[in-house]
């Protein structure tokens, strides 16, 4: 036989291992994802399950919603990120909440499921463009699901749409609650890397000192984006390595595994939907309103008075979107009725960190407000 022979014998043998390798890949993501359905779908008769593709903001969006029982209040889930989607991630989480409320997932204008090939004007991204998406899905699911107030629960920079729609739309709304509450991206870069550089004082850890003392100013006025950009992986490593980022004592990396996971195996993607979302989504989706993202302050821009209750579930070791401008802000509001409940082992990811402690707030703070009783 001669070399060429060989060489292509060779070659043959490896593109058939890969081949093979990829079929057996797919068949286990489909056996993944009958599993997956059969543990989450909803069998109960009045129940409630459906992913559609609703006209919002003149594009086609994704929005998931299940339930135990339909006559149950509704409770939409705003995600955070910008660009962290929550539909094929959050099947397993919420499954406990849906015995008290019919949640809803939406995932936001070009992530996630809601991707679409970019056009400048349909598929265009700012603040106002956010609010005004957010608003017509509430509009969306009042009309839908024949509601004439939800309840509306926003995540990190989910709590910046969320807050906006209690003092737009009050009148849509049982209660609002915040986990990790957003106030201004300034103020939470500069108080998360003053927290830390006083740990690593307190510490005594010089390495780490010199590092974050040469980041400053933090973040720089002249140039917000890039100085952001350019240390955030370094502060969000440190953070994590002192269980005071997203989910106590675990890594960036571990994270975006975890999440990965439940994305790709969920049942709700196609394998080309999972290409589409790896283009979009994340990053993409952040970078296309940063400047106006950076320049936010909710609290100058929504004031101080509402007329809807508002409860803010707050991390006690949350420096990413610092409890301590949380805690300042939450003292100056006027609601109704008003309460912040403090998750003393949980950092930014309250669901993730303390599960069983969020789904009795749920139900014993929040879910009494749906019958217009404050306990």
């Amino acid at each position: 036989m001669s070399v060429a022979s060989i060489v292509l014998y060779c070659a043959g043998l490896i593109i058939a291992g890969l081949i093979a390798a990829v079929l057996a890949l797919v068949w286990a993501r489909r056996q993944a994802q009958k599993q997956c359905r059969l543990d989450y779908s909803v069998r109960e008769p009045k129940g409630i399950e459906s992913l559609d593709f609703v006209e919002i903001g003149g594009i086609k969006q994704a929005i998931h919603i299940r339930g135990r029982d339909r006559n149950n209040p509704v409770l939409l889930f705003i995600h955070g990120g910008p660009g962290m989607a929550q539909i094929g991630w959050y099947d397993a989480m919420q499954r406990p909440w849906e015995d008290y409320f019919t949640v809803v997932q939406w995932d936001q204008r070009q992530v996630g499921k809601s991707y679409s090939k970019p056009d400048s004007k349909k598929t265009a991204i700012s603040t106002e463009q956010m609010l005004t998406d957010s608003e017509e899905v509430v509009a969306y699911l009042r009309k839908h699901l024949n509601k004439d107030r939800i309840f509306i629960m926003g995540w990190s920079y989910g709590t910046y749409l969320g807050m906006h729609l209690v003092k737009r739309k009050p009148e849509w709304i049982h209660a609002y609650i915040a986990l990790g509450q957003f106030t201004s991206p300034m103020d939470n870069f500069r108080e998360e890397h003053a927290l830390l550089l006083q740990h690593a004082v307190d510490t005594n850890n010089k390495e780490l000192e010199k590092d974050l003392r040469a980041m400053m100013p933090r973040i720089d006025p002249n140039n917000k984006l890039a100085s952001f950009l350019v240390h955030s992986g370094k502060i969000g490593d440190e953070l994590s390595k002192i269980g005071k980022a997203g989910r106590r004592f675990i890594g960036a990396w571990e994270f975006i595994g975890m999440t990965n996971y439940s994305l790709y195996l969920s049942p709700h993607y196609s394998l080309i939907e999972l290409f589409r979302v790896r283009k979009g989504g994340g990053w993409p989706s952040f970078m296309a309103f940063a400047d106006s993202f950076m320049a936010s302050n909710l609290p100058m821009e929504v004031g101080n008075q509402f007329a809807a209750p508002i409860f803010f579930f707050t991390g006690r070791h949350d420096w990413h979107v610092p409890y301590s401008l949380t805690d300042q802000w939450f003292q100056k509001i006027q609601a109704p009725y008003k309460e912040q409940v403090w998750f003393e082992e949980s950092a930014h990811m309250i669901p993730h960190e303390e599960p069983g402690k969020m789904l009795v707030a749920l139900v014993e703070k929040v879910l009494p407000l749906a019958q217009q009783k404050i306990n």
